[in-house]
């Protein structure tokens, strides 16, 4: 349990991280290809993923190197969650001129609009599913980053196994995507 001012400065160590990965796999995809760039990209991270599920609470109480320690261990996680999450970002979208021209009967406009839907619809969703899913773990918003033990665990499979999951979906779903020359970008 984070005091609320580092609390409020981790997403920033997320959106910070994630700019270099935009860069990386950007270079991964030129250099590799996206359908590799995006594997080697949700790998980190679904890594980065388990780090986050089994990184021990903040240890209270105490201070000096431990407390530097925990931090330290912290900030890498959300770096590499930034770092690998940054796929998430790029490669979906750069795929998505493939699959306009494997399907030269619809439109390219009919794709674009569907994975704006999909993805509307699933930011949408999610939140909802999530919002019941945190109310009926025992959640009680206003009450700051001190949450009963019930709404911690459900926060924690929310941010690790809830994400692993759908990314690994998502990697079972690629896994027939038309073989490209790898230095296609």
């Amino acid at each position: 349990h984070l005091g609320d001012n580092w609390a409020y400065a981790m997403p920033l160590v997320f959106q910070i991280s994630a700019v270099p990965g935009l860069w990386l796999w950007g270079r991964v995809a030129q250099q590799r290809g996206r359908i590799p760039a995006l594997r080697r990209g949700l790998a980190l991270w679904g890594v980065a993923l388990v780090l986050a599920l089994v990184l021990p609470p903040f240890p209270l109480g105490m201070g000096g190197v431990w407390q530097g320690l925990f931090l330290a261990l912290l900030a890498l996680t959300i770096t590499l969650l930034g770092l690998g999450g940054s796929t998430a970002f790029l490669i979906p979208w750069s795929l998505l001129p493939d699959a306009i021209d494997a399907d030269p009967d619809h439109p390219a406009g009919f794709y674009t609009a569907w994975m704006v839907l999909v993805q509307k619809l699933g930011i949408g969703l999610g939140i909802l599913v999530v919002g019941f899913v945190l109310e009926w773990s025992g959640y009680v918003a206003n009450q700051g980053v001190s949450q009963p033990d019930g709404a911690v665990v459900m926060i924690r499979l929310c941010i690790s196994v809830v994400p692993g999951t759908l990314i690994a979906l998502g990697l079972v779903v690629m896994r027939r995507w038309p073989r490209r020359s790898t230095q296609q970008t």
